[in-house]
């Protein structure tokens, strides 16, 4: 586009999703928790509303049936034998049989101590939980309109609750009162959703970027976009797999579908406006899909050449600020094909099996 502000640019066919409308409800109505959250923790309002519209977007009847079985005090032997006959089938109605017929088992709630057990046992739990393993253990339970995993919430409690720079997230409390933290993360409002994702992302997330030395060091350089749009990705991959993901030059992306990143680029600027976030995602521009990024890379000019080092790597995003291409072009590869002054250069020709490629991947 002429004139564009952009920064970067990123296929839109390689994205799969627009947020439903009740999550960019959710986050309008957190937005002075999400607001708190970005000023205490540093974190970009714009990653911690991203997060919490992409989870509320996967929450359903579902994840509300195993929220309330979580709270509960239900034998685990019991929510084995009846929960997943319910949450495998498509009616709604199975489930209000379900709430129906156990009503007095989920009346009551689970116990501090209690908690305190699940936890200990979720701590060694390796791999992806499955729905069995939730019930049995409901700390591996993600938890309310946020989608916040219980063990995970406590581990944030547990590890910087008492720390200078978060007290005025008022955290402590809770060190002493897992069911009560269980309960605000289920709470409509989002509020402790919101102060947890953005403690996640500090201590996990961006630490995770910076002390990888992502895009040479240069994180603070890169688009916001881009770095909440790779805040979203690690919040959903973890530290596991985001480690396999490592390769130098270690330049990131966005990940795709549930990875959450490239959507979070889709809908950057509908996250914005949900939260009053003036000018939010405008510095990301969606080109529709292999053959337009073909295009942008034919331009003599920085954007061309950010282009064409992206279809070097088969990437699906353009970034224009942030990285060193230079770096990666010392021989002339990345310039535009010439007979006399880039002779080492991408000729049309190359250009066009760097479309062909793309679509394979």
């Amino acid at each position: 586009m002429e004139g564009s502000m952009a920064k970067l640019r990123y296929m839109y066919s390689a994205t799969n999703e627009t947020y439903k409308d009740s999550a960019f409800t959710f986050i309008r109505d957190a937005k002075e928790a999400i607001d708190f959250a970005a000023q205490t923790t540093g974190i970009s309002a714009g990653a911690i509303a991203g997060a919490m519209a992409e989870e509320n977007t996967a929450y359903d009847w579902k994840d509300d049936l195993l929220d309330r079985y979580a709270k509960s005090r239900m034998l685990s032997s019991l929510g084995a034998a009846t929960l997943p006959l319910v949450m495998d089938g498509p009616e709604r109605d199975a489930a209000e049989v379900w709430l129906s017929t156990y009503h007095a088992e989920l009346a009551t709630e689970r116990s501090h101590a209690e908690w305190q057990d699940l936890y200990r046992e979720a701590r060694e739990f390796q791999g992806k939980p499955t729905l069995m393993d939730k019930i049995l253990n409901p700390a591996l339970i993600d938890a309310g309109p946020g989608n916040f995993k219980i063990a995970t919430a406590i581990d944030l409690i547990v590890q910087h609750a008492g720390k200078e720079q978060y007290k005025a997230l008022n955290l402590e409390p809770y060190l002493n009162d897992y069911a009560r933290l269980v309960n605000d993360l289920m709470h409509p409002g989002g509020e402790l959703t919101a102060k947890l994702y953005g403690l996640y992302m500090k201590e996990h997330a961006e630490a995770f970027f910076r002390n990888n030395s992502a895009y040479a060091g240069q994180w603070d350089d890169l688009p916001q976009s881009l770095r909440d749009a790779l805040l979203v990705t690690y919040t959903n991959l973890g530290e596991e797999k985001m480690q396999q993901l490592i390769k130098s030059p270690y330049e990131p992306q966005p990940a795709l579908t549930s990875g959450g990143g490239m959507n979070h680029l889709r809908n950057a600027q509908a996250i914005g406006r949900a939260i009053g976030l003036e000018g939010y995602g405008q510095d990301a521009e969606a080109v529709v899909g292999a053959e337009d990024l073909v295009n942008l890379a034919k331009r003599d000019d920085a954007t061309g050449l950010a282009a064409r080092y992206a279809l070097a790597r088969l990437r699906h995003v353009v970034v224009e600020t942030g990285v060193d291409i230079a770096r990666h072009n010392q021989n002339g590869e990345l310039d535009l094909y010439d007979a006399n002054t880039a002779p080492n250069g991408m000729s049309e020709q190359y250009l066009g099996s760097g479309l062909i490629n793309r679509d394979r991947i």
